[in-house]
């Protein structure tokens, strides 16, 4: 009879503390199903002006890796837990593909890639070429995007597809961007 009290004493103090010193089950990741466009400086832009666009991951879901076990449910006594998504996607960027539905300019016909005249960035700061980005996993739900005036078409609808490493993509197609004297 001692030892069963003394095992049940045993297996409620080892459940406190462990109560105490975890945080809850939390989905520690993020997926996104869709996208939207922002436009700060609007669609109508003059030629000596960049175009800024911004997308914002939409349809934000929170998913787990690997559940922890718990005794009970943790009192949250003496740290502060993570909240949900916290490790970023849970799928991260592959790629990203932006076209237009005009001539670019000699280079860039409708319907190619204009990876490589795009900057990209975070934050409104433009790192590099879209075309030179390796790695999107320091970049959060934002994607900062400023395309130069091209110089042929000045009217411009974009079709982009957000690539990720799970297999599927997420495209959105922007309102018609025209350049103007």
């Amino acid at each position: 009879m001692n030892k069963v009290i003394l095992l049940l004493i045993s297996y409620f103090g080892i459940a406190l503390v462990t109560s105490c010193l975890s945080c809850p089950d939390v989905n520690a990741f993020y997926d996104f199903a869709s996208l939207e466009a922002e436009y700060p400086n609007g669609t109508s832009i003059s030629e000596n002006q960049d175009f800024i666009l911004i997308l914002n991951e939409l349809e934000i879901s929170y998913l787990a890796d690997h559940r922890k076990f718990s005794l009970l449910t943790p009192a949250h006594a003496t740290q502060e837990c993570e909240g949900a998504g916290y490790l970023g996607k849970k799928f991260k960027i592959e790629e990203i593909i932006i076209t237009s539905d005009a001539d670019w300019d000699e280079s860039h016909p409708a319907g190619t890639p204009l990876n490589d005249v795009i900057l990209f960035g975070s934050n409104i700061q433009y790192s590099q070429y879209l075309s030179d980005v390796d790695d999107f996993g320091e970049f959060d739900r934002n994607h900062y995007f400023k395309f130069t005036a091209p110089t042929l078409d000045t009217a411009h609808t974009f079709h982009i597809q957000v690539r990720k490493t799970n297999g599927t993509s997420v495209p959105i197609t922007t309102n018609l961007v025209s350049w103007t004297n």
